[in-house]
């Protein structure tokens, strides 16, 4: 990754944001705290696919970031969802857990790979392979918070 940034980690305020997401809470308008440097407008975002069907950090995305979503992955449906597995069960999880979308769109110069929390790093190992694949050789990372601590 040519990049990451992160908002803090997964405790207090950052916490109450992320499992307030299904309950109403107002839209966490994240795109205000990426850098100057990633407001380009040949850098595509790419969300880390989630279990459901659209990443819920898409919600409320002002039309100029909308526009730049390039919805080049998806789920393997196959696969268990990362957040009630073990780091170890993760980690053998993580194979195959994305694939390339056949109706990815356009192309850009590089991408911004967007995920709500960074546990052990698979899903996002496992898109910026994915995307490495595609031929995008600048890959940014931005999570809103990561875990510190490993789940046994």
């Amino acid at each position: 990754m040519d990049g990451f940034k992160t908002l803090g980690l997964y405790e207090d305020w950052t916490r109450y944001i992320l499992e307030g997401k299904n309950r109403n809470l107002p839209v966490l308008t994240w795109w205000n705290f990426l850098p100057y440097d990633f407001h380009s407008s040949d850098l595509g975002i790419v969300f880390v696919p989630s279990s459901r069907d659209k990443n819920w950090l898409e919600q409320g995305l002002p039309p100029e970031l909308n526009l730049r979503t390039l919805p080049a992955l998806e789920r393997n449906p196959q696969k268990l969802s990362q957040k009630i597995l073990n780091r170890k069960e993760r980690e053998k999880n993580g194979v195959n857990l994305f694939r390339i979308r056949d109706d990815c769109g356009k192309k850009f110069s590089s991408i911004l790979l967007v995920d709500d929390v960074l546990s052990t790093g698979t899903s996002v190992r496992t898109c910026v392979k994915l995307l490495r694949s595609m031929g995008y050789e600048k890959i940014f990372g931005f999570v809103i918070a990561y875990q510190a601590r490993d789940r046994e």
